[in-house]
């Protein structure tokens, strides 16, 4: 099912119920696991966690994922290393390196963002496309951080120019991330 099929096929309120069950079971999901571990989890680090795990790259793919499976996603969460995300910068206004017209959350319509997220973790399971990388879980990209490449999953969708990539690598070593070096 492709973003817009569901509005196509389903009651405008059956629509509502299941984003409403999305965010409730992440939610819900983020509650057992902070108790279990005694760490602090938001439903926003589970939905990131699942993408990462399930190499989920659309907004769609992983509401249908936690629609599937329901609260059975704490099971496929038991080894996530939650801890392992080093922080986040954001980008604003001309620095976004989004592709224009790319479709952002299921909840697009109800939520506007005005920048853009990127999450870098230290100690990633998939080293792919740079070690580290960046990820925003909002669109599915991660961008490699040593040539300004952008990838859904593994494949390609466009590189970004020097300068954006040099604007982003500035503010990520202002937050402290060591970047292997630039090859472009």
């Amino acid at each position: 099912m492709t973003e817009g099929t569901a509005s196509q096929s389903l009651p405008k309120g059956e629509i509502e119920l299941k984003i409403d069950w999305y965010h409730l079971t992440l939610e819900v999901a983020a509650a057992t696991i902070s108790e279990s571990r005694n760490i602090r989890v938001s439903g926003d680090d589970v939905g990131r966690a699942l993408a990462e795990l399930e190499d989920v790259s659309q907004n769609q793919e992983l509401f249908e994922h936690v629609l599937d499976h329901g609260l059975g996603i704490i099971a496929r969460l038991s080894d996530f290393k939650f801890a392992n995300v080093l922080g986040s910068i954001q980008l604003i206004g001309e620095d976004c390196v989004f592709p224009d017209g790319l479709a952002r959350s299921v909840n697009e319509k109800e939520v506007k963002v005005k920048g853009q997220n990127w999450s870098i973790h230290k100690n990633d399971a998939d080293p792919f496309p740079s070690d580290p990388h960046a990820h925003d879980y909002e669109t599915g990209l991660k961008l490699d951080l040593t040539n300004g490449n952008l990838y859904r999953k593994r494949a390609f969708v466009e590189s970004i120019p020097k300068k954006k990539l040099m604007a982003i690598r500035t503010k990520c070593v202002a937050a402290g991330f060591v970047l292997p070096p630039v090859t472009v």
